[in-house]
């Protein structure tokens, strides 16, 4: 999601995604389904750049390499499932250093440039860090997320 061009904007697009993750409540089931089939799919699309960035070789893990894009995007990608309304307290399973640990790596990645970001340390999150979330997510989503029975 790009970045509101305005104050004003940023508070509508606020409002329109709390509106439908209202309408979607009271869609019912189907929609609950929805939403956990298609986390379920992001998280699969973030594990497969997870697994090819453990894949590449370390020394080839470097600023403009395949490996790096994808484990930038990786970061990208979780950080905005996580604020993405219709998924609720799915993410309320990651510790306070998780979650700011993923904030703060997505904001170098997104804002500051890659000239100030850890090479190690996003290898080591790529790699290590981030594959031992998603199962956790994964768990969370299906309790968060489970169709009323």
């Amino acid at each position: 999601m790009s970045e509101p061009s305005s104050p004003d904007e940023g508070s509508e697009s606020r409002r329109t995604l709390a509106g439908s993750s209202r309408r979607k409540q009271s869609a019912g089931g189907a929609s609950i389904r929805r939403d956990l089939e298609n986390f379920a799919t992001a998280l699969s699309r973030i594990d497969e750049r997870l697994r090819r960035v453990s894949a590449s070789d370390r020394a080839d893990f470097h600023d403009g390499s395949a490996s790096y894009d994808a484990a930038t995007l990786a970061i990208i990608r979780l950080h905005a499932l996580r604020e993405a309304t219709e998924y609720g307290g799915v993410f309320d399973v990651l510790t306070a250093e998780e979650s700011n640990g993923l904030s703060r790596m997505r904001n170098i990645a997104s804002h500051t440039g890659y000239q100030a970001m850890d090479d190690a340390l996003l290898w080591d999150a790529a790699t290590r860090l981030l594959p031992e979330l998603l199962p956790r997510l994964r768990e969370s989503a299906e309790q968060c997320l489970a169709p009323p029975r």
